[in-house]
């Protein structure tokens, strides 16, 4: 009856997705010196089902691998009459495999698994390319994901400041993190980004930068590409950085030694120092080793699209260009393929808003995401309960404080503008005694004293 059937139904065939159980006891003992044997492998299972479609399958596939070459048939066949009547249902797998051996050899193996077979039109020809080195689909948790903006002078604080260790924008110099909670203060290997070499002036007037050939600029989501970074892109960059106006959190910084940049031909930029007082850490203020240092953009990209257009179009030099930004939800992003400096091992990338820390913690469970920022207090409880989990150190190590804003006793500010005892919130009283009166030493050391209490 069996044959009947099979012979009935082979001209009709389907798609199918079949999920068995299979318990198979195998045995496999194979016997040669140094010649060419070859094996079979058959399974067969059956059982009875109601339907009412008839369904049969065929794949085939010819697999290359180093010394073998092996080929694999699948039969799926799917017999019905009528409701209520018995189906048998047959999947017949058949390996035939060349194999050399040197040694005898007997397996014996008892396995019990799920099996998931899967059948699907034939894929067309892009479908068909040869895989790219990427693997796998990185998924980050964040406190944050702010509105887009990507102009230096209007990055502020909040997580704008992570656009360097999203792996979307560079900074001027780079170099490798020192274990914590040292800093790397070797100023020789500073020349790993965008810069590849420096030359201090004798009398500290200048330092004047070669700007590596090749750090190309993303390009943008709509397609367009900007090129390669050149010096007059750095000198803009920091003229955004630094312009009156600016809200860039190392601009005050960088001020405080910096009077400008300088583009002395396509690959030469000069940093002018202000009264020849360079700071000994100059290297490390413009660097990734820095929290939020200016980045480098596109002169292009300005000078072409205006200053709203280019503050909300992201075009960077970093790991991995952006491909999408939704504020208060998530970021996406791929890899650059041939970055200058560091190539990036996974397929794609995204940013996803967690704020609180045990919903992160929970996805990391579960694997939505693969990283999250965790804090402190709940690192050892997380890596113990998460198998595979491991604290890892991103970028550099942050003080965990209470800020006081307001120096009330500078006399300029960083224009030179006289701002002593004239700038708002300066109430040294008795309602504000964290706040010190410069002029009084007694005040003074009130305040000290609140703020080391608080």
């Amino acid at each position: 009856m069996l044959k009947m059937l099979r012979k009935a139904i082979s001209a009709r065939r389907s798609w199918v997705a079949l999920g068995l159980s299979v318990v198979a006891g195998t045995m496999v003992a194979a016997i040669a010196c140094g010649e060419t044997e070859t094996v079979i492998q058959t399974v067969v299972v059956e059982k009875s089902v109601q339907e009412t479609v008839i369904q049969t399958v065929v794949v085939e596939k010819e697999v290359q691998v180093e010394g073998q070459t092996v080929i694999q048939t699948v039969v799926v066949e799917r017999e019905v009459q009528v409701p209520g009547e018995t189906v048998v249902q047959t999947v017949v797998v058949e390996k035939e495999v060349a194999v050399e051996v040197e040694k005898e050899v007997e397996v014996i193996k008892e396995v019990e698994k799920e099996v998931q077979v899967v059948v699907t039109a034939t894929p067309e020809p892009a479908m068909m390319m040869e895989p790219k080195a990427f693997n796998g689909n990185l998924r980050l948790g964040e406190i944050l994901v702010d509105p887009p903006v990507f102009l230096p002078s209007k990055q502020g604080t909040g997580n704008m400041q992570l656009l360097i260790f999203w792996g979307f924008f560079e900074p001027l110099m780079w170099a490798q993190h020192s274990a914590p909670p040292k800093l790397n203060l070797d100023a020789a290997t500073y020349n790993e980004g965008i810069v590849e070499s420096w030359e201090v002036a004798d009398d500290t007037s200048a330092v004047t930068f070669k700007v590596r050939d090749g750090v190309k600029f993303h390009t943008d989501w709509n397609g367009n590409d900007w090129g390669e970074v050149s010096a007059h892109d750095v000198q803009w960059s920091f003229d955004d950085a630094l312009r009156d106006g600016s809200i860039n959190q190392r601009a005050q910084g960088v001020q405080r030694f910096v009077t400008g940049f300088e583009a002395i031909d396509d690959s030469t930029v000069r940093m002018n120092i202000r009264d020849n007082m360079l700071d000994p850490r100059w290297y490390h203020i413009i660097s990734n080793t820095t929290l939020g240092s200016p980045v480098i953009v596109s002169k292009r990209l300005y000078d072409e699209m205006g200053e709203d257009a280019a503050n909300l179009t992201p075009v960077g030099t970093g790991t991995f260009r952006i491909t999408e930004w939704v504020t208060d939800s998530n970021v996406r992003a791929e890899p650059v393929e041939g970055h200058y400096r560091q190539q990036p091992s996974v397929a794609s990338y995204e940013v996803i808003l967690m704020p609180e820390p045990l919903a992160r913690i929970a996805a990391l469970q579960t694997g939505l995401i693969h990283v999250a920022r965790v804090p402190l207090k709940l690192i050892k409880n997380t890596t113990n309960n998460i198998e595979g989990a491991r604290p890892q150190v991103v970028g550099p190590p942050i003080n965990q404080v209470i800020m006081f804003a307001g120096n009330y006793w500078a006399q300029t500010d960083q224009n030179g503008e006289n701002i002593y005892r004239t700038r708002d919130g300066f109430l040294p009283d008795d309602e504000h005694p964290w706040i010190g009166d410069p002029d009084d030493d007694a005040s003074m050391e009130r305040a000290n004293k609140v703020r080391r209490a608080l």
